[in-house]
């Protein structure tokens, strides 16, 4: 019946039918008939059956998780929420993993296939594997990332699943605190820059949002060297996203030179124009403002932003208290007093706050002693500095 067998589960793959995975008794077929299966078809020099094999057999274990993650009734996607494998499927993914990494050449497979081989097993590494299983996880992601390195996509299909592909390992990426060493995300990056948008304007919108995640985390995990590139992608291909402008800003902000500087003011501007409501386009205006200290506009972004999302402020307490400081130590003290009391950020900075009123005896005050010797070393360095060159402005993003 082996010729028979293999006719009919190759004419259930050509067909999409996912019930080729049951055999006889409508049983799940076990791990070794895909495997062996597909390794057959290799020895056979049937390189593109092979892989057809185990594609295939890699999107029935993502409908699994699919539904797994649909019955787990989850409410919000991400890493956080990945369904475990089941065993039989974690050792499906491992044997064909091991059979495309070491034993099948790329090269002798199409654009299409490589590319969708890549798409399935990122996909099961960001959301199918579970920490214990790092090793293998590095591997899938290592795998997908080899899949994108492809100088020409000539179909539409090919580029929508290359878009795909980035996406996923763009979303893989974030899990990279959870798995330990796993890829980098520079080379993600130099993959996703050679992307247009136009290759496939309805994928655009994923795509973005996959890389303004990832982006964000690498820039709190102080992984800037890279980003420069990416941002200067973001803005060229998606114009209209303020998001794109307000993070380039804060990048170049942190380049601490001159040109920076100005390309940062540049970058608010354009992020302010489209968005002119968002606290957050606000908050770095004030940021790239404070830098040059230009501290009257500065504060009136400040301002704006705190009447925007009055809880804004509240979650950047620990960068203001610095920014404050140096505003009030160029001479701008009853402005930043008015910030704080309008923002109703009194109680979160404290120390600052009580500094700030010269008439108020701080030991006569019922304040905690940690409080009191913070507000008088504030004290001593505005009534000692008339300015303050030394700061470092990457404290805004702390």
């Amino acid at each position: 019946d082996h010729e028979r067998y293999v006719s009919e589960i190759l004419q259930a793959i050509d067909e999409n039918d996912r019930h080729c995975m049951k055999g006889k008794h409508n049983e799940p077929r076990e791990t070794s008939d895909w495997v062996k299966l597909g390794e057959l078809f290799h020895r056979n020099g049937q390189v593109s059956r092979a892989v057809q094999l185990y594609s295939h057999a890699l999107l029935v274990v993502i409908l699994r998780l699919n539904e797994n993650y649909k019955s787990n009734d989850s409410s919000s996607n991400g890493v956080s929420n990945r369904i475990e494998l089941e065993e039989s499927d974690w050792l499906l993914v491992k044997d064909i993993l091991d059979q495309v990494s070491s034993n099948i050449n790329l090269d002798q497979v199409s654009t299409l296939q490589r590319l969708e081989l890549g798409s399935r097993i990122g996909l099961i590494a960001a959301y199918g594997i579970v920490p214990t299983k790092n090793s293998l996880a590095e591997d899938a992601l290592s795998f997908a990332l080899r899949c994108t390195d492809i100088e020409v996509l000539k179909s539409e299909s090919e580029r929508k699943l290359n878009i795909i592909l980035i996406a996923v390992l763009f979303e893989a990426t974030t899990m990279m605190h959870k798995l330990g060493k796993s890829i980098r995300p520079e080379k993600i990056i130099e993959r996703l820059t050679k992307i247009s948008r136009s290759d496939d304007e309805s994928l655009g919108e994923d795509l973005f949002k996959n890389f303004m995640s990832v982006a964000s985390m690498m820039g709190v995990n102080g992984q800037c060297d890279s980003l420069g590139k990416a941002f200067s992608w973001a803005i060229s291909e998606f114009p209209e996203k303020d998001e794109g402008w307000r993070l380039y800003a804060a990048w170049e902000l942190l380049q601490i030179n001159d040109d920076g500087h100005v390309n940062a003011g540049k970058c608010v501007e354009a992020a302010l124009m489209i968005a002119p409501n968002d606290p957050r386009n606000h908050y770095i205006a004030f940021a790239v403002r404070a830098v040059r200290k230009e501290w009257i506009k500065a504060l009136e972004h400040l301002k704006t932003c705190f009447e925007l999302d009055p809880k804004f402020a509240k979650d950047q307490r620990s960068a203001l208290a610095g920014l404050l400081f140096h505003a009030a130590c160029d001479g701008r003290q009853g402005k930043v007093r008015e910030v704080i009391e309008n923002a109703n950020l009194t109680d979160e900075l404290e120390p600052l706050w009580y500094a700030l009123q010269p008439e108020a005896d701080l030991n006569a005050l019922p304040l905690p002693r940690e409080v009191v010797d913070a507000a008088k070393h504030i004290r001593s360095k505005l009534n000692n500095e008339t300015g303050s060159d030394d700061w470092d402005e990457r404290v805004c993003f702390s």
